[in-house]
C-alpha cells in the first residue's frame, strides 16, 4: 500500500496543473481544410460573409491592386498530464500547434485566393516528431 500511495498522488496533482491553453481566435481552433475549403468559395464569397464566419482579423494589410489581405491564427499548447507529468510514460503526450488562415479579397470585398495551414509539433524535449495538416 505504501508503494501505491504516492502514485495515487502523482495522479492526483498531475489532473490538477495540466492542461491546455490557447491563444488567438478561438473560433480557428477546429476548422480543418476541408471545412475551410466549404465556407470559403474564390469570387463569390464575401467580407461580411468572413467577419460573420471567423470574426474580426487579427491582422489586415492593403493589397497593390487596392484590396486586403486579412489574417486570423490561433496558438494552442497542450499536455496530457496523466501520461506525461507521471515519470513521463508518453512524453508524446505534450504538444504545441498552431492554426493560420490568410484570406486575399478584391477591391470590392469578394475572395480572391486564401491559404490555411494546420500545424501540430510533440513536445521538441522528447524527439522532433512534427506533423503537418493542411
Amino acid at each position: 500500500m505504501k508503494k501505491i500511495a504516492p502514485i495515487i498522488c502523482a495522479i492526483f496533482i498531475s489532473a490538477l496543473i495540466g492542461g491546455c491553453i490557447g491563444i488567438g481566435n478561438i473560433r480557428m481552433e477546429d476548422q480543418t481544410q476541408a471545412s475551410i475549403d466549404k465556407t470559403i468559395i474564390k469570387g463569390k464569397t464575401t467580407s461580411a460573409e468572413m467577419l460573420e464566419k471567423f470574426g474580426e482579423a487579427s491582422k489586415k494589410a492593403p493589397t497593390f491592386s487596392r484590396g486586403e489581405y486579412w489574417w486570423y491564427s490561433y496558438s494552442y499548447s497542450a499536455i496530457d498530464p496523466i501520461s506525461y507529468t507521471i515519470a513521463n510514460i508518453d512524453p508524446q503526450g505534450s504538444f504545441y500547434g498552431r492554426v493560420s488562415l490568410m484570406v486575399e479579397f478584391n477591391k470590392e470585398g469578394i475572395v480572391l485566393n486564401y491559404k490555411f495551414r494546420k500545424t501540430k509539433v510533440q513536445n521538441p524535449y522528447f524527439g522532433n516528431k512534427n506533423s503537418d495538416k493542411d
